[in-house]
């Protein structure tokens, strides 16, 4: 496998090419239909199928920007050289997340805000794989026996918006107006 080069790392977004080539004792440089080409997201201790097998010496693939929202990822490319013969050999290529920290803040802290769908009380953080986007959910609400009615997000976006996760380890704060007590 000459691409993806070793140590490769991607972002959601990016397309990564795949190229190859194999070369046998009797038959010399194998022909591109001699090759087949397929990839997995590795998430966890399983794998989901990425790319279905391929037969030639290069293609492409392009990383989802929605799907799988975990940082414990990384894509592994086969190739499988079949020889004149019927003889195979296979080699694999790991490609790693670029990976930031993003912090969900509230302007107080302890309000609520939702994050894919799921609650979550700020502050809180999580790793998130550069270029994922995020659906970030805050809405008007009571806590501690007062009333807070939402004013905006420090990044300018509406009250239910989406992000990506940034290159960089970044906090999004809601900011709430005090309407008084409940």
């Amino acid at each position: 496998i000459t691409s993806p080069a070793d140590a490769a790392t991607f972002r959601a977004g990016d397309t990564l090419t795949f190229t190859g080539s194999a070369g046998d004792a009797e038959d010399g440089t194998l022909a591109a239909g001699q090759l087949t080409w397929w990839a997995e997201l590795h998430h966890d201790s399983h794998a989901h199928p990425f790319q279905a097998q391929t037969t030639g010496g290069s293609g492409t693939v392009t990383i989802p920007t929605r799907g799988e929202t975990s940082d414990n990822i990384f894509y592994r490319f086969h190739l499988r050289a079949t020889d004149s013969a019927g003889a195979t050999t296979e080699v694999t290529r790991d490609v790693l997340p670029r990976k930031a920290q993003v912090t969900l803040a509230t302007a107080p802290a302890g309000l609520a805000l939702t994050l894919d769908g799921q609650p979550v009380t700020a502050p809180t953080s999580f790793t998130g794989v550069v270029g994922i986007e995020r659906d970030l959910v805050t809405a008007n609400q009571n806590f501690n026996g007062r009333r807070y009615q939402f004013a905006s997000w420090s990044d300018g976006g509406a009250a239910s918006h989406t992000i990506t996760t940034p290159a960089a380890n970044t906090t999004y704060t809601a900011t709430f107006t005090d309407l008084g007590p409940v």
